[in-house]
């Protein structure tokens, strides 16, 4: 029942926020302020703001009313009064209502934008605000700042490849003329094409190279009297006539030849002065160029890889930086921005890739001190990046000839990726691993002898499949992974599995096989290697690669059954192989991975994750949390304790590689290269150990790669430990009755726990904190 009807608008209200005494409604032409009796407090209309777009969103902010408009400006205006708090006309934010395709880079650095909305932008990198704007009443998809200190002239080139409005006029260009006030003069236009202009590049301050998409390069020598720049003279230089419309060209550093990519993905270079190509190539071998910014080119020829190129995926634009540690960044038409060592003219170069955009990347350009700027042809989106150097930089990005260049030890240290060696416990005590596309759940009080035997066998797989349904054969109920599986990890409350193979993570139910939900995002995630749940099962963290990189992605649930789960966070975590990951045991905000020679401490920040990083002088290639409490083991054999960020304890546990640990109520348990589980205290004090290789029937390295544990019912001590060594033995330790039962040999078969029994006594004296086993 309506209790009360008014006007409020004169168009149709697209937004209600809440406000201190009653609610703020807008339409698209203003907005007003509502008491609880709705009376009308305050009406404000968007011309009397000085903007021409229509009302977006709104929200009530304390003494201030926040207005997003569909030109991509935030105004702010004070709910007393519904004042500009920012002075009149101006917005507290503002950027392109469509794609900026222009972008260029001034030498002091500020850049210019240019777009289809007939904006021109000028902007400062480190206020990250736009200092001005001028309205150029048509679209333009390329600008360029004079390279001269002042900076005072930019080019504008105007145009798009479908034209929608009589206003809008193909090929003509304009020079702007910056004031010391903030004013722009037009001070020179003309038009020699016919089309959009697609790139424009100056040489110094006295030649300017426009190219359109009627396929022509037009160089034009420039002249002025004063300085700044008032008036310009320009007079045609050459008119070069191409086979396909130009895309990039750069200058020599003498101004005398042009080099320049087409549409048709072809290099061709060219005599600026007369306009001739020149088909002897060779001849400009020597050259040196002012700029790096084509995309077919020698020194750039390997940031196209065959892979990606047939995958449809290409290279639109990219820059070069010769200062300091001269690198590529080029964006792709996935949305991404890779960094190259330059030069770059192997394919096997490796490089470091970040996602980006939502779409192509439109353009990237360097800015002087390390920073990257990138627009996106879809998103609207404008992103400014820092480059950090470290010492390691150019050897990361070195080429790696051959498999043997790399560190051959550290295969041992984790998955590789492709098959996963870890054993599970789930609520009821089911076993579960991953063998082959399947996650076997292994019952052992029913089922005590090899699975051939189909008279005693009732072994139940469950892996993921298409995540539909439910197919059944004989005595086997299966759900199965598309590929092999690469990463499996329970729940804290045991009810829930994550598996994962390749880009999608399934997460089910091991008691009824059923999946809760698919987790795929194909920008985001490849290979997945490692999955942990928080300690209060709302969160998923996964490492994984894209070949180059490691990937960290936090997935979330709101109501707890992960019918809702969405990618929450998403980071880059350097190109050093992650041989562990997971949320901290006292805040679910945190987490904590590692690999070689490195720690990171992650935490939500701002809804991105921050990245506190320290080194170790070995390889950590896994680690628990144990209260407050960071343990993590080395390749070495010892185990490094972390307390607030900080090294306070290092002991020689095991004499070789520590591989896996988990926490027990003791304190945790670890395991090494050699089959070795020791179960520690607290306080670093060995409580039992056992040899798992005096136990194995066969002679397959017995190195642990998991570990998991039942503890007692009054979660005091530990029951049981269950560990899983890389050539796929399961073992299941009893701490009560000290012994190491085999449940499941190399080639997946269980065995009958009445036979194949070995005891191993724990140490009868706690030994001295770094001592050897």
């Amino acid at each position: 029942r309506h209790d009360k009807r008014i006007k409020a608008h004169q168009s149709a209200v697209t937004n209600i926020s809440c406000a201190n005494d009653g609610f703020v409604t807008s339409s698209a032409d203003g907005f007003k302020h509502w008491s609880s009796e709705m009376k009308c407090i305050l009406s404000i209309y968007t011309q009397a703001l000085g903007t021409k777009h229509h009302i977006c969103s709104i929200c009530w902010a304390k003494d201030m009313i926040l207005i997003g408009t569909s030109g991509d400006e935030i105004w702010q205006v004070s709910s007393d009064d519904g004042s500009n708090l920012n002075g009149d006309g101006k917005a507290l934010m503002s950027s392109h209502s469509s794609s900026p395709f222009g972008i260029s880079v001034h030498p002091n650095g500020t850049f210019a934008t240019c777009g289809e909305d007939g904006f021109l932008r000028v902007w400062n990198l480190f206020d990250h605000q736009e200092n001005l704007s001028f309205d150029l009443g048509m679209p333009a998809r390329s600008c360029a700042f004079s390279p001269d200190a002042i900076g005072r002239m930019i080019a504008v080139g105007f145009g798009k490849p479908v034209k929608d409005n009589a206003r809008t006029i193909n090929g003509k260009w304009i020079i702007l003329n910056i004031s010391d006030k903030g004013d722009f003069q037009i001070i020179f236009e003309r038009r020699d094409s016919r089309k959009f202009i697609t790139e424009m590049k100056w040489h110094n301050s006295d030649r300017l190279a426009v190219g359109s998409s009627d396929k022509k390069i037009c160089v034009y020598q420039l002249t002025t009297e004063t300085k700044p720049a008032t008036t310009v003279g320009v007079a045609l230089l050459s008119m070069i006539d191409l086979v396909s419309p130009p895309i990039h060209f750069d200058f020599s550093k003498d101004g005398k030849y042009l080099r320049a990519n087409y549409e048709s993905h072809e290099l061709h270079y060219f005599e600026v002065g007369p306009g001739l190509h020149i088909k002897e190539q060779s001849r400009l071998k020597d050259t040196q160029w002012e700029t790096e910014t084509c995309i077919f080119e020698w020194n750039v020829q390997g940031v196209w890889r065959k892979e990606d190129t047939e995958a449809g995926t290409e290279i639109v634009s990219l820059d070069c930086s010769i200062q300091d540690c001269p690198s590529i960044v080029s964006g792709d038409s996935r949305g991404r921005l890779k960094i190259h060592q330059f030069p770059c003219t192997s394919a096997r170069a490796q490089y470091i890739t970040y996602p980006a955009h939502l779409g192509p990347i439109g353009k990237v350009r360097w800015i002087s001190g390390g920073y990257v700027v990138s627009t996106g042809e879809k998103d609207n989106a404008l992103f400014c990046w820092r480059k950090d150097v470290d010492d390691g930089f150019g050897d990361r990005l070195g080429v790696v000839e051959s498999a043997a260049d790399l560190d051959k030890d550290d295969a041992s240290l984790a998955s590789d990726g492709v098959s996963c060696h870890s054993a599970l416990y789930d609520f009821v005590g089911q076993i579960i691993y991953p063998s082959s596309g399947n996650c076997v759940i292994f019952d052992k009080r029913r089922q005590t002898r090899p699975r051939h035997d189909e008279r005693d066998v009732e072994t139940l797989e469950a892996s993921v499949d298409s995540g539909l349904g439910l197919s059944r054969q004989d005595s086997h109920d299966s759900f199965q992974h598309e590929a092999t599986v690469s990463a499996i990890c329970t729940s804290h409350s045991r009810q829930l599995m994550a598996s994962s193979h390749d880009e999608t993570i399934r997460l089910w139910d091991s008691q009824c096989s059923e999946v809760a939900t698919i987790l795929s995002d194909d920008h985001q995630q490849h290979n997945v290697s490692i999955l942990s749940f928080s300690p209060d099962d709302t969160k998923l963290v996964s490492v994984s690669s894209d070949g180059h990189n490691q990937i960290i992605c936090v997935w979330m649930t709101l109501n707890g059954e992960w019918n809702d789960a969405h990618l929450h966070l998403q980071t880059l975590a350097g190109h050093e192989k992650v041989y562990f990951c997971h949320f901290t045991a006292t805040n679910q905000a945190h987490l904590v991975s590692g690999g070689s020679h490195h720690v990171n401490f992650w935490s939500e920040r701002h809804s991105t994750l921050g990245v506190s990083k320290h080194s170790h002088q070995d390889t950590l290639s896994c680690g628990v949390s144990v209260h407050e409490t960071l343990i993590t083991g080395t390749k070495s054999g010892a185990l490094v304790v972390w307390e607030e960020q900080k090294i306070v304890k290092e002991v020689q546990a095991h004499n070789d590689g520590v591989l896996s640990l988990c926490a027990c109520p003791e304190g945790f348990v670890s395991g090494c290269c050699k089959g070795v589980v020791i179960l520690w205290s607290n306080t670093l004090q060995k409580v039992a150990s056992f040899d798992v290789a005096q136990s194995s029937p066969s002679s397959l390295q017995s190195a642990i790669c998991s570990i998991d544990i039942t503890p007692h019912l009054n979660g005091s001590s530990t029951m049981k430990i269950l560990v899983r060594t890389r050539y796929g033995e399961i073992f299941e330790i009893s701490c009560l009755a000290e012994q190491v039962y085999l449940l499941c040999t190399a080639g997946c078969e269980h065995v009958d726990m009445n036979r194949g029994v070995s005891s191993v006594s724990p140490c009868p004296v706690r030994p001295v904190i770094g001592e050897s086993i």
